[in-house]
């Protein structure tokens, strides 16, 4: 969404803990990754699912793949060149991708609001209607 906001003005982009940016992975993060890989060469890396987060977990491998490409990418750049109104709604409690990464966004982001929700990475089930009716609120 954020690589598409640029080629529409009038767009309004809307974002819920989403990556982009990227945080340090914890050593228990970096500890399974390195485990994984290591089963992997032990052709056990159909196992995948048991060291994926919970949004890759049920991704065919194929998908899981891409999933793993789109979180490891670095937008900073390109937040740092929409001007579109955005409106950006995260978890306070998200360990997937952290609130400081949130903050960061808007920080880049010119023409943003930041809406910090009690939760984690799926704040949103709580406070759909909030987000609904701000997103209301904002159309242009």
């Amino acid at each position: 969404a954020a690589l598409l906001v640029l080629d529409f003005q009038k767009a309004q982009l809307v974002l819920l803990s989403n990556s982009g940016i990227l945080a340090k992975k914890s050593f228990k993060v970096r500890f399974k990754i390195m485990l994984f890989k290591f089963l992997k060469k032990l052709g056990l890396g159909r196992f995948y699912r048991y060291f994926a987060s919970k949004d890759g977990a049920n991704l065919n491998p194929l998908m899981y793949q891409t999933f793993k490409n789109v979180v490891d990418e670095d937008l900073s750049q390109t937040f740092a060149k929409i001007d579109n109104k955005s409106l950006i709604f995260w978890g306070i409690d998200d360990k997937a991708t952290p609130l400081k990464s949130g903050e960061a966004m808007h920080k880049l982001i010119k023409n943003s609001e930041f809406y910090p929700l009690e939760g984690d990475h799926f704040f949103f089930l709580k406070h759909s209607l909030f987000i609904a009716n701000k997103i209301k609120e904002n159309q242009c």
